[in-house]
């Protein structure tokens, strides 16, 4: 005999006597945590390692490719904070390194990570970056990912380098927290891989910058799906080693990385100026591919990391850099860059002041608190 409604309402409830105090001693250990984390300090979460919600179903074999899930964060794997629910968000893989196209997320306020879907099956794919099922191929993300906050609150996918051919293509893709589906978008009328993708809070738009024999600047306008070409604007070639992000009290996209700074002043014109900017003062972090880079609001100013304890602050007003060590006292390091960069998985987190770092799927999180700025 099957349990009766009675029986499922019962253990729903004892589901839920079970899981509200271990959730609640989640939170309350990242709150001991983050009020733990001083001015200047590093600090990394025991235990925090990606590859614990790794998928291990009945497709792992199937989507595996040359490196399986690692991939994800080794294979040119970028990220976007999930400002909404407070989780830094990942997605990639891609090439021949694996197929799987799930999300992760790190819950900030629990200090966990989680799995938010299983990899759709690729039996019958034709390369042509979408699944039978109808989801992307995984990518290279690079820093094609970016988040869209209310109203639209989805997940923006754009370009990377594609299971399995490693081309590149023109689609568009969101992703629904709440429903935890795929939806193409309109099509990006350039393509490449490596793009540089990031929201402005002003415009509304996601503006995104295409590498190539020739750089394009793009913007992405959610609510009407609509994409809006800036025209062949430069000639040089943007490497795919840059990671970039927009200053928007100075309507500036800036990008950096592989001995380059670049930026773009934002508006309306069909032809936006690109400037190749020379800059002063500690240059380490220009000097580097794929550098952690973020705006950070409290300090009015960039922040950038390329290794060790030292954190970098770029002033667009004069364009200086400014080396940060870590306290004396601080005495914990991260672990050292992916090799292909880091992308979009160095993040500022607004609501607890501090900055968060993840640099391959077997290491654990990390966590800074800047020494600089009105925030500290």
């Amino acid at each position: 005999m099957p349990p009766s409604p009675r029986c499922h309402l019962l253990a729903l409830i004892g589901l839920a006597v079970v899981l509200t105090p271990r959730l609640a001693a989640a939170d309350e250990a990242a709150e001991q945590f983050f009020a733990a984390l001083k001015p200047g300090h590093w600090s990394e979460v025991p235990d925090s390692q990606m590859s614990h919600v790794f998928y291990a179903g009945p497709l792992a074999d199937q989507v595996r490719g040359t490196n399986g899930p690692s991939s994800v964060i080794a294979a040119w794997g970028g990220g976007a904070l999930d400002t909404k629910r407070n989780r830094l968000v990942l997605w990639g893989g891609g090439h021949r390194n694996y197929a799987g196209n799930e999300v992760y997320a790190f819950d900030i306020g629990t200090l966990r990570w989680m799995r938010l879907t299983d990899p759709s099956p690729i039996a019958g794919y034709d390369d042509s970056g979408i699944y039978p099922d109808g989801a992307p191929a995984s990518h290279h993300s690079y820093g094609g990912i970016a988040y869209i906050p209310a109203p639209i609150d989805r997940l923006f996918v754009q370009g990377g380098a594609r299971y399995a051919s490693g081309a590149g293509d023109t689609h568009t893709w969101f992703f629904d927290f709440a429903t935890k589906k795929w939806t193409r978008r309109a099509d990006s009328p350039a393509t490449a891989y490596g793009d540089i993708a990031a929201y402005d809070p002003v415009t509304r738009r996601v503006w995104m910058e295409v590498g190539g024999t020739h750089g394009y600047l793009l913007d992405y306008d959610p609510a009407a799906d609509r994409w809006t070409a800036h025209g062949s604007i430069f000639s040089e070639s943007i490497s795919y080693y840059m990671t970039g992000a927009i200053d928007p009290e100075r309507r500036l996209l800036v990008a950096v990385g592989n001995k380059v700074v670049c930026s773009w002043k934002l508006g309306d014109s069909v032809s936006i100026v690109y400037n190749k900017v020379k800059t002063e003062g500690d240059t380490e972090a220009e000097e580097k591919g794929s550098p952690g880079f973020v705006f950070y609001p409290p300090g009015h100013d960039f922040v950038a990391w390329v290794g060790g304890t030292t954190v970098y602050t770029l002033d667009p007003a004069d364009w200086k850099w400014t080396a940060h060590p870590a306290a004396a006292d601080n005495k914990v390091a991260p672990t050292a860059p992916a090799g292909t960069g880091t992308f979009g998985r160095f993040q500022y987190v607004p609501s607890k002041g501090v900055f968060i770092l993840v640099n391959d799927a077997e290491q654990n999180v990390f966590f800074y608190r800047p020494a600089f700025g009105p925030a500290h």
